[in-house]
């Protein structure tokens, strides 16, 4: 667990009993100092403080928290803190750190870091970014790429909220889209989908994956709150989303992070597309075929088996549902594939 400015305690015995691992720095952290667990080494933890000489440093354990390594420092000091880090889940080499402000008011203090061997030597990477008046909030690396990486920020700067960057920050892409004008507070990737990923905001979670054609609200029954931290709990498929005043909250990580993308069936035709309710696919195969229809979020809004019969049409109606995007996931034997289809109304 964590208190404010560092102050870190561990439990191996599931919280009855607790004892300080805080890293020695007279300087300590922001007051709510961004710690993170190594993805590939349980045992591994990383901090961001001030050294003694007042300079935002990673401070590194590989002992669960039991001593401590400084390594070496950011070139940026005083009236700054070290926001968020993230370390790449394919390469622990690649860690990234944002830096914020003390002080709001105190420009040029918004700085992205980035090492690519285990913070022996850094590198500024927001050079691209529109940053002198929007602070830095969340850092999500894809699982399976270290250059691919998505920023938050945290201001009321319309279409200032969410970049993305497939080469390791050398230049970087605005996704806002169609995000309201509210702050941005965390990020995180979700395994196993098309790029998707949650952010916190103070207007709940959204949800954006190469499919959605920008960001959907995700946020049934959770409370108007702002959401200020958000994990995936992998071994129960959940996301968990702590708030502002409101507690922690969880739900179920959708359905379409279990839908394989691949390379389209060549035997499949689906059409029309976009269409106004039906959608008639042709299916080639001997193989029985099974046909999933999901929401952008996830939702199953229909699950049909076709028994084999070598060539077959079958007619999906999604007319009740809502206009957008819809993914039709075609399973015949092993092969998989999943198509976007646009309802227009």
């Amino acid at each position: 667990e964590e208190q404010p400015f560092g102050d870190m305690s561990f439990s191996n015995d599931g919280g009855i009993s607790w004892q300080n691992i805080s890293p020695d720095s007279s300087s300590g952290g922001n007051w709510v100092t961004p710690f993170v667990i190594d993805p590939n080494n349980h045992n591994t933890i990383y901090v961001g403080l001030n050294n003694p000489e007042d300079y935002n440093t990673l401070f590194k354990s590989t002992d669960q928290g039991y001593t401590w390594t400084m390594l070496p420092h950011f070139l940026t000091s005083g009236l700054t803190f070290i926001e968020a880090i993230a370390v790449a889940p394919s390469n622990s080499n690649y860690i990234y750190v944002a830096t914020g402000p003390e002080v709001i008011s105190v420009a040029g203090c918004n700085v992205l870091y980035k090492t690519t061997n285990g913070g022996t030597s850094w590198t500024t990477i927001t050079s691209t970014l529109p940053l002198t008046n929007a602070p830095l909030t969340g850092i999500a690396v894809k699982l399976n790429d270290p250059n691919t990486v998505w920023i938050t920020c945290s201001n009321y700067l319309a279409n200032d909220k969410v970049f993305k960057t497939t080469n390791g920050g050398t230049t970087w892409i605005n996704v806002t889209g169609n995000l309201p004008n509210v702050p941005v507070n965390c990020i995180v990737y979700v395994p196993n989908t098309p790029n998707g990923v949650f952010i916190g905001t103070d207007l709940g979670v959204f949800y954006s994956d190469d499919f959605t054609g920008g960001w959907v609200s995700f946020d049934t029954n959770l409370p108007n709150v702002s959401v200020n931290e958000l994990d995936i709990q992998a071994s129960t498929h959940k996301l968990r989303a702590g708030t502002f005043g409101r507690g922690l909250w969880e739900t179920p990580i959708p359905a379409s992070a279990n839908i394989p993308i691949v390379n389209t069936i060549t035997s499949s035709n689906i059409f029309p597309n976009p269409t106004t309710g039906e959608v008639f696919i042709n299916i080639a195969s001997n193989e029985n075929t099974n046909i999933s229809v999901f929401n952008v979020i996830g939702d199953l809004i229909d699950d049909i088996t076709i028994e084999s019969s070598g060539l077959n049409q079958t007619k999906i109606d999604i007319s009740n549902q809502p206009k957008g995007i819809y993914l039709i996931r075609i399973q015949t034997g092993e092969t998989v594939s999943t198509e976007k289809v646009v309802l227009m109304k």
